[in-house]
């Protein structure tokens, strides 16, 4: 089922680089110890470690997504604080998220809660708190083109 809500995904393309390197070495491990079938088994473990890693390390986003898309606003806020607070704590998974999570996402993961909190917060019509989180969204990411256009549009 489609959404019909906004969501935005930037891509860091450079990010790439890195997931087509551990492929390509996936693939070679593959074709020594299994050189009938090595990209099948090469892509099934690529897939496999890309499910795992985005599904068990940004699982309070994850949900918070989920939340987000059934129009739960209310709900799912506190998923994007948990995940906020995950993402702070663990900064490096969040900076390499390239390679931990395997994600090409432009924007972080603590960006990304901040800015979905300020949504939903807008969404249930607390418009003061919505332009507050998007000015700390502001705080810590000057050049958020998110924030700056939701705030925009609030004002």
């Amino acid at each position: 089922m489609a959404s019909k809500l906004p969501v935005v995904k930037q891509v860091a393309w450079l990010s790439l680089i890195p997931q087509i390197i551990l492929l390509v070495i996936i693939f070679s491990v593959c074709s020594r110890f299994f050189p009938e079938y090595p990209y099948v088994i090469g892509f099934s473990i690529y897939f496999i470690v890309f499910y795992l890693l985005r599904t068990l390390i940004p699982s309070c986003h994850r949900r918070g997504v989920k939340l987000f898309r059934k129009k739960r606003y209310e709900e799912a806020i506190p998923c994007f604080q948990e995940s906020y607070s995950f993402f702070s704590r663990n900064p490096w998974l969040d900076k390499y998220r390239f390679l931990t999570m395997l994600s090409s996402s432009r924007i972080s993961y603590v960006e990304m809660a901040l800015l979905n909190e300020a949504f939903c917060l807008a969404q249930l019509e607390r418009k003061a708190e919505a332009i507050g989180k998007y000015e700390t969204v502001l705080q810590r990411f000057p050049d958020s083109e998110m924030a700056i256009s939701a705030l925009k549009m609030l004002k």
